[in-house]
């Protein structure tokens, strides 16, 4: 996970974490939720590393997805 990719999310994080304090001072059970919520955040702005594959004639999808269909479009 990189720096840059957490300052994305570094308000996202800042106001679960005040709500897991305040729900901490309620009850413990009470702070799971936000708690988890950060946990999914952090899931969320991942950003892994990737092998892009190098050989010639290769088709690479620009997302984490799958080339299953090259064809021709017309456009307006």
């Amino acid at each position: 996970m990189r720096w840059q990719t957490l300052s994305q999310a570094k308000w996202i994080l800042l106001v679960l974490a005040v709500l897991t304090v305040a729900a901490w001072m309620l009850s413990v059970w009470a702070a799971l939720v936000p708690a988890a919520m950060i946990v999914f955040t952090l899931y969320f702005f991942r950003d892994p590393d990737r092998t892009i594959p190098g050989e010639p004639g290769l088709l690479v999808s620009p997302a984490d997805g799958l080339v299953t269909d090259i064809g021709e479009m017309e456009e307006n």
